[in-house]
């Protein structure tokens, strides 16, 4: 009985995607023909791999033809074939898709796995490029890019910004491909640019834009990301393309999905900070060296009858003041359905996630409706429109010692309260004000968290005319509009004052409070117009072209306000700043890109398969004397690809390999292009500038350089792709090497130009690495299923010219190197001996630094012993060399998947081996230099003469730069950490309205091992590259449980 229900549900599931099926009699398979001059008659059996039972109901058919059978109740069946050489394609609903090559056999027995989510036998099989697709998703994410991050880590190279929610993710594909333009993939969403806003300006220091927190994770339906080929998308497509698909109705029952999540996010971990007695022990290291009165100071005075003793001698735990545990909620319902005129998907939903610090959180408001409307015959069109909105309240992340509430709380000093004494002694409600070492309240901070709020709209719509069977136009409109509107205020209670100082270092005015406003509008335009000509389709031959032309235009705009002393914190607004001390800048910024492009695909017997395409772009930022092919006196950028692939597994000498299921050899050459850097960058212009804080005025802002063109990456790779054990095991692996020209670079003016750097096109680097994704089917019974699947990539990154030589960038403290024959972001410093222990180590070594009057000042017992490279005896900047690499070795990640019956449990783990990291941090935290409080390794620094120990000396000033940067401050931040781990459960319950029911929960980061000392060996201080390795103290991740039920009606 349930072989004949099984039978008629794939029977009706095939009639509703409208294929026509010649079935065989159910009770016994019909007696075969006998083969003749123009048939090739294949008969077999499908079975279920799990239970080893023949599998009513799936659909066996040749691939590019409409000859389709049907298996019966025993899983038998029978086709009639053109050729022995031909390849088979086997569906049924609930498990993998497979093809099976013929091979000239008559008897053929196919095993078929249970779906997991992870298919091998994709939209690619036939096509000689690689892509990547994720089909399935975490639970409890806010943000789409954190599935990214986790699950195709090893395809790509994905670190987390910030554990803000809705934070955004820097992202690599295949190595480091650019220096100064942006190393990004492009995203396509539903056929459209999806508009990073990479270059976004903000009115919140440390706040990274995260368009992608626009779209509602559970309205995705499928994630691809390709790295060959791309050269379709020109100037755009160098650092790789990462498609996304929404979700779109594929039949017309009605499905009607509820859900709704609930999840408790931890307090985060930071840097252990001194208490209020090592700090006092400290504090006293450091006044010996100060101009300072000791006596003058309130924490050192013990008095208990002063009126300041009981708000300067406490055990304040800062950070705990500021963190808090977080809670979330998701809310949404997807409706999906139609009928033989239209199909349609609508979705709304509701995101609530409160942030780790106080009064800090992301919200998120979407509708999305998608539609597929058949007006006609051969006329139809896709219709989609989406909302979102976002509101972030915020604050300042990173180094700020002003207004970074996170950092404030590390290097306030515990011994005060962050609350006022009134003079009977008695706690009031009020904030305490900056201390007297001139450290704010971060509390004053988090009472006027930052407002960011972004909206966008965007609408698609592709009409498609069929006008014979071989022949389709399309047309692509899609229109996207962004705003957003950003406030932020800093106070004057409870937060330092800041000296303004003008272009000759003068201090002009003191900054008593600060507010910013930004507003912000963007507009995208894309027309993609393409021809689909399929010249041959038969069991034999595949030959399909298709040509388009695709224009994109840009328009973001913004408007930044920023005023100082407003006269009161309860006067917040803009307009309210004093008059001499508000600014407004701005920039308008414009990009048209132009393409034509061509792509042709050729296979035979599905065996040997070629793939050619270009595409021919101008844009804007094209400088009109560019080095390029000219039409009409305008720029044009060429960029070729070729493909082909080997399907070896269907070789007629692979006839009796059995255990070989699927082998696939493929080549590809890609040149693509980068043009992702400021639109005006070829072109000279001025900007208003205010000068000496007294009057304004027009000043020189950039040279242009009408030569300046985008960056080229030419691509090489060789990948295979195999399956094997009845497709239990499967492996993707491919081998690249790239090569970049004219690197986008700022070359060095002199001072007579007005402006330091110019944009230019010099420079090369290359890039060669492997990636590698395995799948494995463990265990396979009826109701046990134990799945592994893991992903490992790596790259070696080396720069192999500079037209200037090499150069230095400054970031956070530190120094990056970018120089011939190394690779990208090395870290470029002082290496370390150890702590000179005694006077005598000290003197052995003869060490001195030289001082502004050049004199020599000897390094003593308790500094630091650096390297003296040049053997000159004096610690300079000659003495500097490479101290760290920020590229990994490898990456990846890898999971398990256990289900019984309707019970699944998956357990996800990402890794990173062989990076290091600059704990810039750490850096301030042990600096030893000033009264600012530190972590608790600083109560090992040396004090004694004979004293070993790793930590030198506290010395006000730091004359001898002990703290400079150098591999103190270099960690291996290599991690292995347990991503999330996930249960579900299907209710076994069906009624006449309920069609399913499941809850399931998580827990995302659940834990980490490192030997990084930071709080977080996962980050990312920016999305460009000379930025890769910087921990700079932004919020990091904190581990988060989540609860969640779904309905299906």
């Amino acid at each position: 009985m349930w072989k004949s229900i099984a039978f008629a549900t794939c029977l009706a599931w095939y009639s509703l995607s409208g294929v026509a099926v010649n079935l065989p009699a159910q009770d016994s398979v019909p007696e075969f023909r006998k083969n003749t001059e123009n048939t090739f008659t294949v008969t077999g059996r499908v079975v279920n791999n799990a239970t080893g039972q023949g599998f009513a109901g799936v659909r066996v058919s040749a691939v590019n033809t409409r000859i389709t059978a049907m298996s019966d109740e025993k899983g038998e069946f029978r086709i009639d074939l053109p050729d022995g050489r031909v390849t088979l394609s086997v569906e049924a609903p609930g498990f993998h898709d497979q093809i099976v090559p013929v091979k000239g056999r008559h008897n053929i027995e196919i095993r078929i796995l249970e779906d997991n989510g992870k298919a091998f036998y994709d939209e690619t099989v036939f096509l000689p490029n690689g892509a990547n697709s994720v089909t399935r998703f975490s639970t409890g994410i806010t943000a789409i890019n954190e599935d990214i991050t986790a699950r195709l880590n090893g395809q790509l190279r994905v670190l987390s910004q910030s554990g803000i929610p809705g934070s955004g993710s820097t992202i690599f594909s295949r190595g480091l491909n650019s220096l100064n333009a942006s190393a990004q993939p492009l995203f396509i969403v539903d056929g459209i640019i999806w508009q990073m806003q990479e270059n976004a300006y903000s009115a919140v220091d440390g706040f990274t834009n995260n368009p992608l927190a626009l779209i509602e994770p559970n309205d995705i339906e499928k994630i691809t990301v390709l790295k060959d080929a791309t050269a379709i998308y020109g100037s755009k497509g160098a650092n790789g393309v990462v498609i996304i698909d929404t979700k779109r109705s594929r039949d017309m029952a009605t499905e009607i999905e509820a859900f709704i999540n609930m999840g408790y996010r931890t307090p985060f971990k930071t840097i252990p900070v001194m208490d209020a007695k090592a700090f006092r022990l400290y504090a006293s290291d450091m006044i010996r060296g100060m101009d300072v009165d000791a006596d003058r100071l309130q924490f050192l005075d013990d008095d208990p009858t002063r009126t300041y003793y009981k708000s300067s001698h406490n055990q304040t735990d800062w950070f705990d003041q500021i963190k808090k545990g977080a809670f979330s909620q998701n809310y949404g319902v997807n409706v999906r359905g139609g009928d033989n005129i239209a199909l349609y998907s609508f979705s709304m939903g509701y995101t609530k996630n409160d942030g780790n610090l106080d009064n800090t959180g992301f919200n998120r408001l979407n509708v999305r409706f998608n539609s597929d409307i058949n007006l006609a015959k051969n006329f139809k069109v896709a219709l989609d429109i989406a909302f979102a909105q976002t509101v972030n309240h915020q604050v300042t992340s990173g180094l700020d010692e002003v207004s970074s509430p996170l950092y404030l709380s590390l290097i306030k000093s515990p011994l005060y309260h962050p609350y006022q004494y009134d003079t009977d002694g008695n706690l009031t409600a009020r904030l305490s004000d900056t201390d007297e070492l001139n450290i704010g309240n971060p509390l004053a901070i988090l009472n006027n968290t930052a407002n960011i709020k972004k909206y966008r709209f965007n609408a698609n719509a592709r009409p498609t005319y069929r006008l014979m069977d071989k022949l389709e136009l399309s047309l692509l409109f899609g229109y996207s509009w962004d705003k957003e509107k950003e406030r932020a205020f800093i106070p004057d209670k409870g937060v330092s004052d800041v000296p303004l100082y003008n272009d000759l270092g003068e201090v002009y005015a003191t900054a008593l409070n600060q507010v910013r406003n930004l507003q912000g509008k963007e507009v995208s335009a894309t027309i993609d117009f393409r021809a689909t000509y399929d010249i041959l389709k038969d069991a034999v031959n595949k030959l399909q072209v298709f040509a388009g032309y695709r224009f994109y235009n840009d328009i973001y705009d913004y408007t930044f306000g920023k005023g100082y002393n407003t006269g009161s914190d309860y006067l917040s607004g803009l307009e309210n700043a004093s008059s001499s001390l508000r600014y407004m800048s701005g920039q308008n910024l414009h990009q048209r890109t132009i393409s034509w492009y061509l792509n042709g695909d050729y296979a035979l017997y599905n065996r040997y398969i070629f793939n050619v395409s270009a595409a021919m772009e101008s844009s804007s930022r094209f400088g009109r004397k560019a080095d390029a092919l000219k039409i009409g006196g305008v720029p044009w950028g060429l960029f070729p690809s070729v493909s082909a692939a080997w399907i070896i597994s269907s070789e007629s000498f692979m006839k009796n390999v059995d255990f070989i299921n699927f082998l696939k050899l493929r080549l590809n050459y890609t040149l693509s292009g980068n043009d992702n850097i400021i639109d005006y960058a070829r072109n000279s212009y001025f900007q208003s500038t205010h000068f000496f804080g007294n009057a304004y005025g027009l000043t020189l802002a950039n040279i242009g350089n009408e030569k300046l063109k985008w960056e080229s990456t030419s691509m090489a790779k060789v990948g295979l792709d195999f399956c094997m054990f009845d497709n239990r095991w499967s492996v993707n692996a491919d081998f690249y090497t790239s090569r970049t020209q004219d690197l986008l670079t700022r070359k060095q003016l002199d001072d007579v130009a007005g402006v330091k750097y110019f944009w230019s096109n010099d420079g090369e680097l290359e890039n060669k690495g492997f990636e590698i994704t395995t799948n494995l089917r463990i265990i396979d019974r009826k109701d046990w299923k134990l799945d592994f699947g893991a992903m490992i990539g790596k790259y070696k990154n080396k720069v192999t010219s500079l037209a200037n030589g090499s150069y230095t960038t400054s970031i956070a403290g530190g120094e990056i190197l970018t120089a011939v024959g190394q690779p990208a972001g090395v870290f470029y410093g002082y290496k370390t001996k150890g702590v000179f222990k005694d006077v005598a180590q000290a003197k052995e070594a003869g060490l001195s630094v030289k001082s502004n009057t050049g004199e020599l000042i000897p390094f003593e017992a308790g500094d630091m012993h650096f390297e003296d490279v040049n053997g000159d005896h004096i610690i300079d900047s000659k003495d500097r060399q490479i101290i760290g690499d920020p590229n990994p070795d490898f990456y990846g990640n890898f999971n398990f998947n256990f289900s019984y019956k309707g019970l699944t449990i998956g357990a996800l783990f990402t890794y990173s081996y062989g990076n290091d990291a600059y704990n810039a941090l750490r850096a301030n935290l042990e600096s030893g230099s000033s009264l600012i409080n530190q972590s608790t390794a600083m109560q090992n620094r040396w004090v004694v003469n004979g004293q070993e120990t790793d930590i030198p000396k506290a010395t006000y000033g730091d004359p001898m730069g002990n703290a400079r940067f150098s591999d103190r401050w270099i960690e291996d931040a290599s991690y292995l950490r347990f991503k999330s781990l996930s249960v579900s459960y299907k209710i076994p319950v069906r009624t006449t309205f309920i069609q399913g029911l499941s809850v399931w929960a998580s827990v995302n980061n659940v834990c980490t091992l490192t030997k990084y000392l930071g709080s977080d060996p996962e980050f990312s201080y920016s999305s460009s590259v000379l930025y890769q390795g910087i921990d700079a103290g932004m919020i990091p991740l904190s581990r988060s449980f989540n609860l969640g039920v779904k309905i299906n009606l």
